[in-house]
């Protein structure tokens, strides 16, 4: 439900090298100049030199300091981050007054291609150059996907055309679904702009059986409402518009799968998923009604609490496999799509809920072409559209390693938190790892399969 949004690691040699010298030399300037400093106090204490020379030589050395310090910082930076306003760049990569160089994308004036980089020309600055060679292949392609979508794609500026047609080849990746069909599957799914307006405060729906108290969450052709009924009781209202321009075929198909899943997920009965209370349609729009949990999403426990001991998470990681296993094992199985730390909340007694799930995903999927997902925590197969039971195990995983951490996980890799955790129980990691493979038939067969394990690691002794 949140804006989307690209960040991309932008790996040059020389610019970490640069890095790495200034940030090894500063201590050793530190250090000459502090001694030198006292050597200099010394010899105006004896009147051997005068203090005006003196106090230029100090001042030298102090611009010098700050220089290399901001170097440093400067050259550490070497992230590429886009959302739907424009795009931000290192100052190295584009020369600008301030520690980055921010550029809305209207300010684009030409995108050229060649030799496998991508040359941006903004309005009132020099072109920056951008080497996919310096970007992994699924970072190429987001960087492709984001220009594309947001700077007014390749109708105003062709040459992103050839840049599409060669991912393949800087993919390297030979499979029926290539960098080149996933790419449009991406553009498609994903983004695009939408006139949908969410409701206000107090706005009544449903003929007055709800009055909207906030919105929660916004995003593409749905919203997420705190609501209140007469009675002042508070329920969670999603909310799901299918756009004017929709075919009437897909329209249709949508609306069907949305009833129809609706239908099975008012019948799910477990303490600790969200219940789906009604669904209705409202001036063309359509709602679930859904349970209010109080409690705090896992995304917002990190951020106040930080990393996640690795008990809590085997802990939480096990009520999560058995609740995915819950929706897999119904007579037909519930696929949720988007087990992420946004969707799952932990309440007073520490039990995990799930959340914002179900009819309205497939539904919104079907009608509008909108991928739901959080990039980080989606499987290639999803990305294709083709979700699967063990595409919410790589979500489960990748939520997982979120908890241990305290990082997203990058989009499209395995997530090993070894990497960054050592003293992590090896089986725990290789659980993680398995649960997070691209391939779909290299994950744990089942829900049941990863819960199996999180009990064993339970018994463990920390």
């Amino acid at each position: 439900m949140a804006e989307a949004e690209v960040t991309l690691n932008y790996r040059s040699l020389p610019v970490k090298a640069s890095c790495i010298a200034l940030t090894a030399s500063l201590p050793i300037a530190l250090v000459f100049a502090v001694w030198s400093w006292v050597v200099i106090i010394m010899a105006v204490a004896n009147g051997s030199i005068q203090v005006g020379p003196t106090l230029v030589l100090v001042f030298g050395q102090v611009l010098i300091i700050a220089a290399m310090a901001i170097g440093a910082f400067l050259f550490s930076d070497r992230t590429i981050f886009m959302n739907r306003q424009g795009i931000s760049l290192p100052v190295w990569l584009c020369p600008a007054f301030g520690f980055r160089s921010h550029h809305e994308w209207s300010k684009v004036r030409a995108i050229r291609y060649h030799n496998n980089s991508l040359t941006l020309v903004f309005e009132r600055s020099l072109p920056t150059n951008i080497a996919f060679s310096k970007l992994t292949p699924a970072e190429a392609q987001q960087l492709l996907v984001a220009l594309d979508v947001w700077s007014g794609g390749s109708a105003k500026f062709p040459e992103l055309e050839a840049a599409k047609s060669e991912m393949h080849l800087i993919a390297g990746v030979d499979d029926k679904h290539g960098y080149t069909e996933m790419w449009e599957e991406e553009l498609t799914r994903r983004f695009g702009a939408t006139n949908f307006i969410p409701l206000e405060p107090e706005a009544v729906v449903a003929g007055g059986r709800f009055t909207v108290e906030r919105q929660l969450a916004f995003g593409g052709f749905s919203a997420i409402y705190l609501v209140r009924d007469p009675g002042n009781k508070q329920f969670v209202l999603k909310e799901a518009v299918i756009p004017e321009d929709a075919e009437t075929a897909m329209r249709s198909e949508a609306i069907r799968l949305f009833d129809r899943e609706a239908e099975l997920l008012a019948k799910l009965d477990h303490p600790q998923i969200a219940k789906v209370m009604d669904n209705f349609v409202d001036h063309g729009r359509h709602y679930l009604v859904l349970e209010y949990i109080q409690g705090q999403d896992l995304r917002k426990y990190v951020r106040q609490h930080g990393a996640v001991p690795e008990n809590q998470v085997v802990s939480w990681g096990l009520q999560i496999a058995e609740i995915i296993a819950y929706l897999h094992n119904q007579p037909i199985p519930i696929i949720h799509r988007d087990i992420s730390p946004d969707n799952l909340i932990v309440d007073e007694h520490g039990l995990i809920h799930l959340i914002d799930f179900g009819a309205s995903n497939l539904f919104l999927g079907t009608a509008t072409g909108t991928m739901i997902g959080k990039q980080a925590y989606m499987s290639a197969e999803q990305l294709r559209g083709k979700a699967t039971t063990r595409s919410d195990l790589y979500g489960l995983g990748c939520t997982l390693n979120y908890l241990l951490t305290g990082n997203d996980p990058e989009a499209l890799t395995v997530s090993k938190p070894s990497s960054s955790i050592a003293t992590i129980n090896p089986k725990l990691d290789a659980l993680i790892e398995q649960c997070t493979a691209l391939e779909a038939n290299e994950r744990p067969a089942s829900a049941e399969t990863v819960a199996n394990t999180l009990r064993q690691l339970e018994k463990v002794p920390a």
